[in-house]
């Protein structure tokens, strides 16, 4: 195959994604998120988050949040915002650049880095990048109550390698690694009692979201593998049951999931990266309070699984 001809395929390959990678136009007051989640070799699990999102009394935000649990036994969090203005894209490319330091480099798949950098506290780096990426499904766009969401799974799993650190301790690490990106003209609490993203990093790749509406209605879907191919997993059902969450899909060939919530690794204030008084105070406002992210481990017929639920009581 020529190099030209190689380019071409490339690109027309790349362009089928551009799309629903980069950001989406939309009215109203939007919130868009693309959300990484990392389970490391040594036992560390990363969450990253870039997202645009819109405040009362604040107006149009970038931010960029990143946690962590178990780096050396110790929990991180740390927040930065930005102006709007600083988000640039370059679609040929597929890089997304706030600042230095703070990038979505190359289209989602093998190749795919992502970084962020701030001397903030005591100081965090990431700098990581995937490979052996698993193929994925098309973007959806339902409606739940009333409003219009998009969502994505860019990469199901792949490995990762590259560096970590917080303050001087800096870490050479492998691991696994997925990337779901959301889109919608309002904040998710306006149309959705509670939701549960799901990460599976064992044998079998897995990953996706499930929103449920007020009236029991559900948005998202999950992307698996099978036979090397990618499947697009719609729930049928979601039933919770004091702390027990039971997940049914409409394709009966693959397993429905039962999962243990009685004891997340991690509760998480979706507010504790925010530094100022009246950006914390505006986005109660927009979520009707504080929201509490739990996280935590299950062992499923996918394998080992990680998740992250909001919504669901004590």
């Amino acid at each position: 195959m020529s190099r030209t001809i190689f380019l071409f395929l490339l690109f027309t390959f790349n362009s089928l994604f551009a799309t629903d990678y980069f950001r989406h136009p939309m009215q109203g007051e939007p919130f868009e998120l693309w959300k990484y989640e990392f389970v490391l070799d040594n036992g560390t699990r990363v969450w990253l988050t870039y997202s645009n999102v819109t405040l009362p009394a604040v107006g149009k935000k970038i931010a960029a949040e990143l946690s962590l649990n178990n780096f050396k036994s110790a929990n991180y969090s740390v927040g930065k915002q930005f102006p709007v203005s600083d988000w640039n894209e370059d679609k040929a490319s597929g890089n997304i650049v706030i600042r230095e330091g703070f990038a979505m480099l190359g289209f989602p798949g093998t190749g795919h880095r992502v970084q962020f950098s701030t001397g903030k506290n005591q100081g965090f780096f990431l700098d990581l990048e995937f490979s052996d990426a698993a193929p994925t499904g098309e973007a959806m766009v339902n409606s739940l109550e009333g409003t219009t969401v998009g969502m994505v799974v860019h990469i199901p799993q792949g490995r990762v390698k590259g560096r970590l650190a917080v303050g001087k301790d800096t870490l050479k690490l492998n691991g696994k690694g997925s990337l779901l990106h959301t889109w919608h003209p309002k904040a998710a609490t306006d149309f959705a009692v509670r939701s549960i993203a799901l990460f599976s990093w064992g044998d079998s790749p897995f990953c996706g979201q499930i929103l449920q509406g007020k009236n029991g209605q559900l948005l998202g879907h999950a992307i698996a593998l099978r036979d090397g191919k990618a499947i697009t997993l719609i729930p049928k059902k979601m039933l919770v049951e004091k702390n027990s969450l039971f997940i049914e899909w409409t394709n009966p060939e693959f397993p429905s999931l039962n999962l243990n919530l009685q004891k997340p690794f991690q509760k998480y204030s979706a507010l504790s990266t925010v530094d100022s008084w009246i950006e914390r105070q505006a986005a109660k406002v927009v979520m009707g309070g504080d929201r509490i992210l739990w996280r935590g481990q299950a062992t499923t017929p996918f394998g080992a699984m990680d998740w992250v639920a909001t919504g669901f009581s004590e």
